[in-house]
């Protein structure tokens, strides 16, 4: 003969249950967390920084290199607007190699695998600008070439309307747009900075310009 369990027993039982199941959940979940630890500490997997360093004021991009030095553009000066510098920072972060101050305000920034950067000047002539690409140095210590790219801007348009980028074999790109002929169109230079690869028109103003490994330009057009 068995009696029945009480309400009290059964209300015990019930709750060991529970928190026996509870308690297997818990394992589980510190389980997966302690799986994506690991998975965290892998060099596949980082959430670590490697350093923090402040940046100059108005610093409008960033790029860097094949070997993972920092490349800065912004005023040289926070009191003064009209002059762009280029900073150049080893790849920890600790050490300023190079500043160039470039003499004009430039509005887009690329840098090469080598290190060289590319600068698109916003100095207006007259009430249009002629745009043109300037190459430094890799030590940042002088200018590689100067190449006009044969289309103009307005210079109020310039900030919004112009993309550079740079491919792997130093050939520039890029897309602007010319307001005077309601015209879209992207250009490459040749890597030596002495002609025009081509010029090709597109409709919309580009906004974003990439490059893939064959050489192609791929353009983000706004209507």
């Amino acid at each position: 003969h068995r009696e029945s369990p009480d309400l009290k027993s059964c209300l015990l039982a019930s709750n060991v249950l529970i928190m026996a199941i509870m308690c297997v959940h818990i394992w589980l979940y510190l389980a997966l967390m302690g799986a994506t630890g690991a998975t965290a500490a892998t060099s596949d997997f980082l959430l670590s920084v490697d350093y923090s360093e402040w940046a100059d004021p108005g610093t409008t991009q960033i790029a860097t290199d094949n070997a993972g030095a920092l490349y800065l553009l912004s005023p040289c000066s926070s009191l003064a607007t009209s002059t762009s510098c280029v900073s150049k920072l080893s790849p920890d972060g600790r050490t300023l190699v190079w500043r160039n101050s470039l003499g004009f305000t430039a509005s887009q920034m690329a840098v090469d695998a080598n290190g060289s950067a590319y600068v698109v000047p916003t100095t207006p002539q007259g009430n249009a600008l002629s745009l043109f690409v300037e190459k430094l140095s890799t030590d940042g210590a002088s200018v590689a070439w100067q190449m006009p790219i044969g289309f103009g801007v307005s210079a109020t348009a310039l900030d919004r309307w112009v993309a550079l980028t740079v491919d792997s074999s130093g050939r520039a790109y890029v897309g602007g747009y010319d307001d005077t002929r309601s015209q879209g169109y992207v250009v490459r230079l040749n890597a030596a900075g002495t002609g025009i690869d081509y010029a090709t028109e597109l409709m919309g103003m580009p906004g974003l310009i990439s490059v893939d490994a064959s050489g192609s330009a791929l353009v983000e057009a706004n209507a």
